[in-house]
């Protein structure tokens, strides 16, 4: 059961919400306010998932590696022989769908050892939100290539941008959620759901 369905389910859900939403609110004000004491004038090379890239030559090299592995596998799971809008359509809808479910291991590298620290002191896992940081930066990567794909016409791009806007909207709630104690799910599949940004993804690609 999600975060918000529990409280909907509960017998006082005002007074629970209001509450827990009084202390996510605390602290990730607690967190800004500790952050910007420690946070260094950002280096043109940095690669600290917080700061989403629009651009491959500045991703991480997380996301780098990860988005990369991600396209072999659709290139290998997709077929072929498909005509070329379709056989692109699959590549794209693999990729976003790879960017979300995958497994990835991300680090604490050197230059993120004061963010990690203050993170711990509060309690937020640095590396769970990182990880969504990096998936988002992956999402921006698939952005930029469907952009320049042209196999697609432009309101066929339209519909996948559409399905990454939902999916980074997703995964900066949840590294939001982090940050202020509140668990949620930011890879759930509900198909039902025409605003999900899954039940988009799905139509861009038929």
């Amino acid at each position: 059961m999600s975060f918000i369905q529990s409280i909907n389910s509960n017998s006082r859900p005002y007074t629970q919400f209001s509450a827990v939403n009084e202390k996510s609110l605390n602290k990730q004000t607690q967190f800004h306010i500790q952050y910007e004491n420690v946070q260094k004038p950002k280096q043109a090379d940095s690669d600290f998932a917080v700061n989403i890239s629009r651009s491959h030559a500045d991703a991480s090299k997380f996301a780098t590696f990860y988005y990369e592995k991600i396209k072999g596998h659709a290139n290998s799971v997709v077929d072929d022989s498909l005509p070329a809008d379709k056989y692109s359509k699959g590549l794209h809808h693999e990729t976003l769908s790879q960017i979300m479910k995958m497994p990835i291991d991300v680090e604490v590298e050197r230059h993120e050892m004061q963010q990690a620290l203050l993170f711990n002191s509060l309690g937020i896992d640095f590396l769970a939100y990182k990880e969504l940081g990096v998936r988002r930066e992956m999402l921006a990567l698939a952005e930029d290539d469907i952009m320049g794909d042209d196999r697609l016409a432009d309101y066929e791009k339209a519909r996948f941008v559409d399905a990454i806007r939902g999916f980074d909207a997703r995964l900066e709630e949840a590294q939001n959620a982090l940050l202020g104690g509140v668990p949620s799910d930011a890879l759930d599949a509900d198909m039902n759901d025409p605003s999900n940004p899954w039940s988009i993804l799905a139509k861009a690609a038929a």
